[in-house]
C-alpha cells in the first residue's frame, strides 16, 4: 500500500497534521468573525447564520465531485487541489470586505469549503489507510487532535493577534468616527484571510514538494461477505448507518459549540479546548480499545451531560455540562468515519466523499436547533441533539457490525 513504511510514514502524518490544523482554524475562525462580517456586511442575524450554511452545505455539494475527482488524479495531487483552492477562496475575502460584497464573500466562502472538502475526502482516509489497520482510528484521531488545536486556537487569533496586525482596538471606537469605525473593521477581517492565504500557498508548496507514499485502493476488493457482488458503496449497510452517523455527530458538535458561544462566547474556547485533549487522550486509548466501546462510551457521556444541563437549567453554572460534551466528541469523528468505510476496498475514495457530504449535518441541524431553542424551549431544541448522539450510540454498538469475507486483515 505504500512505500518506504519508516521515513515516508512518518512524514506523510506531518503533512497531514498541518493540514488538519489549518482547516480547524479556518472554519472556527468564521465562527469568531462573525460579529465583525456583520457589521461590514450589515447582515441581519438570519443572513449571519447563512454563513455557516453556506459553509457546511458546500461539502455536501462538492463532496461526491469531490471523490470522482481524487478516484482519477489519486490523494496527493487531491490534496494539492485542495489546498490551492482554500488559498484562492482566502485572497478572495480582501476585495469582498473592500467592496463590501457579501455575494463575493459567499462564493470566497465557497471556494475555501471546496478546498476543503477535497482536503477531507483525500486526507481523512489517507491517514486511516497509509499505516497498519489496527492503528487507524488512533491515528486519525491523533491528526485529529491538530484540528482540534486549530479550532482553539482561532478565536485567540482572531481577538488577539489579529487584533494588533490590524491595528483594531475596540476601545478606542469611542473617540472614532463611524467611517473609521466601519474602516477598521473591514481591515480586521481582510487581514486574517490574506496572512491565511500566503500560508495555504506555503502549504501547497509543501504538499507539492513532500513526494507522499502513494495508496492504491483499485484493484481491492470489498471485504464485505454479500450474497451477491457489490458494485457500489450504497449498497454496504455499515456504510450508509455510517453516514447518517457522520451527519448526526456534526450536526450536534456545530449545535451545542453556537450554542454555548451564545449563551457565554467565554466557555466557547473551553468547549473545542476539550475536544482537543480529548482526541489527544483518544490516541492513546484508541491502541487499545476497540472504536466501537469508545463511541458507546463517548455518546453516553454527551447524553448524560445534556440530562444534567436541563435538570440544573438556570444555575450558575449549569453551561459547564454542556462544555464538557466537547470531551465526548471528541473522538467520535475518526471512529465512526474508520468504521463506516473499513472494507470498501476500491470504493474507499467515493465512500469517503459520501462521508464528508454528511458534514452537511452542520448546516442543517445547527439551523433547525437554534430556530427551536429561540422560540419554544431549550429543552425541545436539545431533545434533537439528544437524538443525533443515541442514534450515534446504535451505530457504534451495532450498526458499524458486518459479516467479513475473510479476518486476515
Amino acid at each position: 500500500m505504500y512505500t518506504d513504511k519508516k521515513v515516508n510514514l512518518n512524514k506523510a502524518l506531518s503533512v497531514m497534521t498541518v493540514l488538519f490544523f489549518m482547516w480547524g482554524l479556518i472554519t472556527v475562525l468564521n465562527i469568531a468573525l462573525t460579529s465583525e462580517l456583520s457589521d461590514v456586511f450589515r447582515l441581519s442575524p438570519f443572513q449571519a447564520l447563512f454563513i455557516h450554511v453556506a459553509f457546511y452545505s458546500t461539502y455536501f455539494i462538492a463532496g461526491y465531485p469531490s471523490g470522482k475527482v481524487i478516484d482519477k488524479i489519486g490523494f496527493r495531487k487531491g490534496l494539492l487541489a485542495g489546498t490551492l483552492l482554500a488559498a484562492i477562496g482566502c485572497f478572495l475575502f480582501y476585495p469582498a470586505a473592500g467592496f463590501r460584497s457579501f455575494p463575493l464573500f459567499i462564493i470566497a466562502l465557497v471556494i475555501v469549503a471546496t478546498g476543503f472538502t477535497l482536503l477531507q475526502t483525500s486526507a481523512n482516509p489517507y491517514v486511516l489507510l497509509v499505516g497498519d489497520r489496527q492503528t487507524s482510528a488512533s491515528r486519525l484521531s491523533l491528526i485529529g487532535a491538530f484540528n482540534s488545536l486549530g479550532t482553539f486556537l482561532a478565536p485567540l487569533l482572531a481577538a488577539g493577534v489579529f487584533y494588533n496586525i490590524a491595528g483594531f482596538n475596540p476601545d478606542d471606537f469611542g473617540t472614532m468616527s463611524v467611517a473609521e469605525i466601519d474602516t477598521a473593521k473591514v481591515e480586521y477581517v481582510q487581514i486574517p484571510y490574506l496572512i491565511l492565504g500566503v500560508v495555504w500557498l506555503l502549504i501547497a508548496a509543501l504538499v507539492y514538494f513532500a513526494n507522499l507514499p502513494s495508496i492504491q485502493t483499485a484493484d481491492v476488493e470489498p471485504n464485505i461477505k454479500s450474497d451477491k457482488p457489490i458494485t457500489n458503496e450504497l449498497q454496504v449497510k455499515h456504510f450508509v448507518l455510517g453516514m447518517i452517523a457522520i451527519f448526526a455527530y456534526v450536526g450536534a458538535e456545530v449545535s451545542i459549540g453556537q450554542f454555548i458561544n451564545r449563551q457565554d462566547p467565554g466557555f466557547s474556547q473551553h468547549y473545542w479546548g476539550l475536544a482537543m485533549i480529548g482526541r489527544f487522550i483518544g490516541a492513546l486509548v484508541l491502541i487499545k480499545l476497540s472504536p466501537r466501546k469508545l463511541i458507546m462510551v463517548n455518546t453516553l457521556g454527551a447524553i448524560l451531560m445534556i440530562l444534567f444541563y436541563l435538570f440544573f437549567s438556570g444555575g450558575e453554572h449549569s453551561i459547564l455540562f454542556l462544555v464538557m460534551i466537547g470531551l465526548f466528541n471528541s473522538v467520535l469523528w475518526p471512529c465512526v468515519f474508520m468504521m463506516a468505510i473499513d472494507g470498501l476496498g476500491k470504493f474507499t475514495e467515493e465512500g469517503a466523499s459520501y462521508l464528508i457530504m454528511m458534514i452537511l449535518g452542520g448546516a442543517v441541524i445547527p439551523l433547525l436547533f437554534m430556530n427551536i431553542v429561540t422560540i419554544p424551549s431549550v429543552g425541545a431544541g436539545l431533545l434533537i441533539i439528544l437524538i443525533c448522539y443515541a442514534y450515534i450510540f446504535y451505530y457504534g454498538m451495532k450498526g458499524s457490525r458486518y459479516e467479513k469475507r475473510t479476518n486476515l486483515y
